[in-house]
């Protein structure tokens, strides 16, 4: 099949793919493989598109300018026609304009490196060595600078010197005709880049996955310590609850026994004593037995019915010493109550407490306003703002009791133009002269005004004229 098509290698390859055989491909294929490459020569005929391994873009040359384009509808001007010359080197010719790439010697990257006009004579600075790599792809090195075309991050030009070959110094040289080997090889060249960015997105994503599960166990962390802290305040709570409880029972059995005692007492003194006696020994045994529960009782103002701790918001006033001095402490019960909270305005001899409290996990929302006044019959007391806490859901207020003395007030002795002076007296000698005036003696007593006082110490000048 081969001899009766062509006599080269790459023509057969070209005749299998025209005919659309893919098993001839295929074997074909197998035999440029195993072909030294050096003895390799291709025969360009038609057009081809200049395209570059690591960026897929093809050059072109049109009313814009030098440059390479992206994938986009292939016109006349990304076309060229590659002439063979003498030396093994080939002319690269636009299809549309005929405008021959040139590399200048001496040059470098972008300088020197463009399409020139068709016209005039070929140089070698305008031809160019096609160079057959392993994949199939060339290099386009140019014949007398040496200069190699690339297409990479440093933009599209043609680099001085050698070294190894990248692949942005890589071409594929694809006929319009009836070549389609190399938009195949540069289709799969794209899923393989694509697939790596799939890679990439994957691991990105598995990264941030193993972020997200970090925070959320660290969430998990901080919701098991909240947790813990609020079970030991309960248990805090439970345990207070219960010793108040207790304090009261010994309380009741107190006053329980207590009764008793009275009862059988009474019952001993009654048979001996008249009605008056039992009368008296009745009204002395209730006395003593408020004073004993008064002095039991937390100190509260007039018209207050005290409350009890045990309880949401129960509160309990004591007589307590601060700082060495007597004071009243309040306490107040608001478990769950924060210090943002609480607002405690002062008013004369006492202050208003209000509470705001948030719901939060088994305890509702809740409001609640009291006022606490001490009787002046109590004394005076100032308000502690240091001393205030909030601590175990028990708020503390601390009033200290202000030591008042009576005493008087005077002004201190002053002077003023306006006193009286009548116990002064002023003599002069006679004169002459009636120009010469003698100031009379004024011994006038002093007149009160309502309101007002006035001198009359004042100086009195007449003539002698007058005088007579």
């Amino acid at each position: 099949f081969i001899s009766s098509h062509t006599t080269t290698l790459c023509d057969a390859v070209m005749v299998c793919v025209w005919n659309c055989r893919r098993d001839y491909v295929v074997l074909a294929l197998c035999l440029l493989s195993t072909a030294p490459v050096s003895g390799y020569e291709r025969s360009f005929s038609g057009t081809y598109t200049i395209v570059n391994k690591a960026s897929g873009r093809r050059i072109v040359s049109d009313a814009q300018g030098f440059y390479t384009a992206g994938p986009e509808p292939i016109h006349k001007t990304h076309t060229w026609r590659i002439v063979p010359h003498e030396n093994a080197s080939h002319v690269l010719a636009n299809a549309a304009t005929g405008a021959r790439i040139y590399a200048q010697l001496g040059r470098d990257r972008e300088q020197g490196f463009f399409a020139i006009s068709p016209e005039g004579p070929i140089y070698q600075d305008q031809r160019w060595q096609l160079r057959l790599q392993p994949d199939g792809s060339y290099t386009l090195t140019n014949l007398k600078s040496g200069r190699r075309v690339v297409d990479g991050a440093g933009g599209f030009v043609a680099m001085q010197g050698g070294g190894p070959v990248a692949d942005d110094a890589m071409w594929w040289l694809i006929s319009q005709d009836w070549d389609e080997t190399g938009p195949l090889l540069l289709e799969l060249d794209t899923q393989r880049l694509n697939i790596e960015l799939l890679f990439a997105e994957k691991g990105k994503c598995l990264a941030e996955s193993q972020e997200r599960l970090v925070d959320l166990q660290a969430a998990r962390l901080q919701i098991n310590a909240t947790t813990s802290a609020l079970e030991v305040l309960q248990q805090a709570n439970d345990d207070l609850v219960l010793q108040v409880r207790s304090s009261m029972a010994e309380l009741e059995v107190e006053r329980l026994g207590r009764s008793a005692a009275e009862e059988a007492l009474a019952a001993t003194w009654l048979p001996a004593l008249d009605a008056q006696a039992v009368c008296l020994s009745l009204l002395g045994l209730v006395v003593s037995a408020l004073l004993a529960w008064a002095a039991r009782q937390p100190l509260r103002r007039a018209g207050d019915n005290g409350g009890s701790l045990g309880s949401d918001f129960g509160h309990h006033i004591s007589r307590v010493e601060a700082d060495g001095e007597a004071a009243r402490l309040v306490r107040v019960q608001c478990p769950g109550v924060r210090h943002e909270d609480i607002k405690v305005e002062l008013i004369p001899n006492g202050c208003d407490v209000s509470i705001n409290r948030r719901a939060s996990p088994g305890l509702e929302a809740a409001k609640w306003q009291k006022r606490f006044r001490f009787d002046l019959s109590e004394g005076l007391f100032e308000f502690k703002e240091e001393q205030m806490q909030l601590e175990q859901g028990f708020l503390q207020l601390v009033f200290s009791e202000i030591h008042y003395q009576d005493r008087t007030i005077r002004f201190a002795k002053h002077y003023s133009l306006d006193a009286f002076d009548d116990e002064l007296c002023w003599e002069y000698p006679a004169a002459a002269d009636e120009d010469v005036y003698e100031k009379a003696t004024p011994c006038i007593d002093a007149v009160s005004v309502a309101g007002s006082s006035q001198s009359t110490a004042s100086s009195m000048l007449r003539s002698p004229a007058q005088m007579a």
